[in-house]
């Protein structure tokens, strides 16, 4: 399997399956609500309609079917599976996150209400896509393509630019050594 960038990607290895591909972006979103019904399910409250949705999630998520799984896995393995993948994803959202300053304001805050599409539409907007087409995109792609969408417009002002920089600057592990020399001399 290979990500945007064309680097090799492995599939994520969970713990008594073979491999699982990177979900769509549609998947990763729909497993937040997933998550409240493995609390049900792990409390013995979850009625017989949300085990069917857990299976049906399971089912799509594996590639495996729904008959199939319920046969092979128990329910604590498939929560402990899902919980480690996305574990593994949490861990590509830090790889691939947005550029960031703390206390750095490069929006305009005139509104008061929270836009829930932004990022699907910059994704979209960026990649010459729908809007509605991004949410099939495998996770990793989305990811790719968000933060790519993000750099390239900052970068289209100078402010933005700026603002970049410091993201940069700040990120960076290793001291820019030239530049400090240039700034306080030195060898």
């Amino acid at each position: 399997m290979f990500d945007l960038t064309g680097n090799k990607m492995s599939a994520f290895e969970i713990k008594g399956f073979n491999m699982i591909e990177c979900p769509k972006l549609y998947l990763v979103k729909q497993g937040q609500s997933i998550f409240k019904i493995t609390q049900e399910i792990l409390n013995n409250t979850a009625n017989e309609f949300e085990i069917n949705i857990f299976y049906d999630y399971m089912s799509k998520i594996t590639k495996i079917s729904a008959k199939k799984l319920i046969k092979k896995y128990s329910v604590d393995d498939l929560i402990i599976a899902l919980v480690q993948l996305f574990k593994s994803l949490t861990e590509l959202d830090k790889k691939y996150s947005l550029p960031y300053l703390p206390c750095a304001e490069i929006e305009d805050d005139s509104y008061s209400f929270d836009i829930l599409t932004q990022t699907d539409k910059a994704v979209a907007d960026y990649a010459n896509m729908k809007i509605t087409d991004v949410l099939n995109l495998k996770y990793i792609d989305y990811l790719i393509l968000r933060k790519d969408a993000y750099v390239y417009k900052l970068s289209q002002t100078e402010k933005g630019k700026d603002y970049l920089e410091q993201c940069y600057c700040f990120a960076s592990e290793e001291p820019d050594r030239e530049s400090l020399r240039k700034q306080f001399g030195g060898n």
